[in-house]
């Protein structure tokens, strides 16, 4: 059957570890900070969530990661880790009819299903990975509307929302949210259309 979003999304973001340090170390970057909105069927808000992580590997969490996203090193000490913080996380995102969608959701779904998997929990979120990306992506090309670059900053701008913070998690999400509420609001989406989502 079609699946279609008519009731709860979970629009989500992370800032991770140092992609490259990560790469060079033979690791994958972890999440440091994770942040999300719960929007019903009409892209309205109706819950917000963001905390930071503490990483295994908190020496990746280099000055680049610092500058990029402005979260200090600090910040990130104190926080707890992971397996702290899971259940939490879950009691956030996962339900019945609950779907998640991310901008660029491949990084972010494969850095999540990591940190599942670093615990050896079976990742427990639907199988169906929506894009954000893909989706704005598809109706600007079918629809004929001009955008710069598909970065978030590049499709926020096209469409009249202004950001007032870059590269944290809880901001991206709400921005994205804002997105999807501008182009999709009077609209349905079908995620069988497979140019608008990802398949985990």
């Amino acid at each position: 059957m079609p699946l279609f979003i008519d009731s709860e999304l979970i629009v989500f973001d992370l800032e991770t570890t140092d992609i490259e340090a990560c790469y060079r170390a033979g690791t994958v970057p972890e999440i440091v900070e994770i942040g999300a909105v719960k929007v019903d069927s009409s892209f309205e808000i109706v819950d917000k969530y963001v905390t930071f992580i503490r990483p295994n590997r908190l020496d990746l969490f280099t000055p680049f990661c610092e500058k990029f996203t402005g979260i200090k090193l600090a910040q990130v000490e104190k926080a707890p880790t992971w397996a702290e913080k899971y259940k939490e996380w879950l009691a956030f995102t996962c339900g019945d009819s609950i779907r998640m969608t991310s901008w660029g959701a491949s990084f972010d779904f494969t850095v999540l299903k990591n940190a599942y998997a670093l615990l050896k929990i079976p990742y427990p979120h639907s199988r169906v990975d929506i894009d954000s990306l893909s989706m704005v992506m598809s109706y600007s090309i079918l629809e004929g509307v001009r955008v710069k670059n598909w970065s978030l900053s590049a499709c926020c701008e096209r469409f009249g929302i202004t950001r007032d913070m870059k590269h944290r998690a809880l901001p991206d999400s709400l921005d994205t949210a804002a997105l999807l509420k501008e182009v999709f609001s009077d609209k349905t989406i079908n995620s069988n259309d497979y140019s608008l989502i990802e398949l985990g």
